[in-house]
């Protein structure tokens, strides 16, 4: 057995069944801080090479589905992690007040404050110093946008 193989046994043991546990912890971790999309793709890659023990036997969008949909119910990554992040949403419109919505505001300000959430933006026009609430915002447009495609 090579050390590859013995790495990958170890990284199996490590993630599996913790997609219950570690898995989350990493979601978790990169839906508060700016995650380069490269490391979500290694880690969605790792994820799915250690699933399969190698390629892919399924595709990864059959994979994510329920048992009963011939799916293994695998967490997709970046999913999940655009989840927590537009759950932050639900937090900004809340009546609660906090130091970090003062500051998201302020951010904001030059945009149209937090009116930018209602109306339809391009993310490359704005000015916004922070990369967690620039990719929050493009992620708002993208899913907004997806929805009204939908509904109509």
């Amino acid at each position: 057995m090579c050390s590859t193989d013995i790495y990958n046994s170890w990284l199996l043991l490590l993630l599996f069944p913790s997609k219950s546990f570690l898995i989350p912890k990493f979601v978790f971790i990169t839906s508060l801080l700016p995650t380069p999309n490269k490391f979500i793709k290694d880690l969605n890659q790792l994820i799915f090479k250690l699933l399969w023990n190698g390629k892919d036997k399924i595709r990864r969008i059959s994979a994510i589905n329920n048992y009963e949909e011939g799916g293994v119910k695998m967490i997709d990554v970046e999913t999940m992690i655009k989840s927590f992040r537009l759950a932050w949403l639900k937090r900004i419109f809340s009546t609660n007040a906090g130091t970090w919505k003062k500051c998201l505001t302020h951010l904001l300000k030059e945009s149209g404050g937090l009116l930018l959430f209602s109306c339809k933006y391009d993310v490359k026009d704005l000015s916004i110093n922070s990369q967690f609430y620039m990719k929050l915002l493009l992620w708002w447009s993208k899913f907004r946008d997806d929805f009204a495609t939908k509904k109509d």
